[in-house]
């Protein structure tokens, strides 16, 4: 079975609780994995395919928290990077109509480098 690499962002996603499109008046947010490259790694996994993640993350709790959200959908994240910049985080908010907005704080993602490992994948 051929390998799809995924490569870009892994993120944290903070979502606003109760509160419509207005992230100034959000009070409480959920922490959730995303970012669209890692999205669909997993979805490929789940489907019965090999999908591995290419991307960076902070040596932090979130950027940890992210991998074993990858390793526990069967994605390979051999690839994967640690950075000594922080996760990259977005803030979430969902209108009742299911409209987002989001404010983002680049970090790691921003920091992925070119591996020589790549060139024999």
């Amino acid at each position: 079975m051929k390998t799809i690499y995924c490569i870009g962002e892994l993120l944290i996603d903070f979502v606003a609780i109760k509160q419509g499109n207005d992230l100034s008046k959000a009070k409480e947010f959920t922490k959730k994995a995303g970012g669209a490259p890692a999205n669909v790694a997993c979805a490929i996994s789940k489907l019965g395919g090999k999908g591995q993640f290419i991307g960076a993350v902070g040596n932090d709790p979130f950027g940890t928290f992210l991998l074993n959200v990858l390793k526990d959908n069967r994605v390979d994240i051999s690839l994967a990077q640690r950075s000594k910049t922080f996760t990259t985080m977005a803030f979430v908010s969902l209108a009742e109509d299911g409209e987002r907005d989001f404010v983002f704080s680049r970090g790691a993602d921003k920091k992925l480098k070119y591996d020589s490992k790549l060139k024999n994948s």
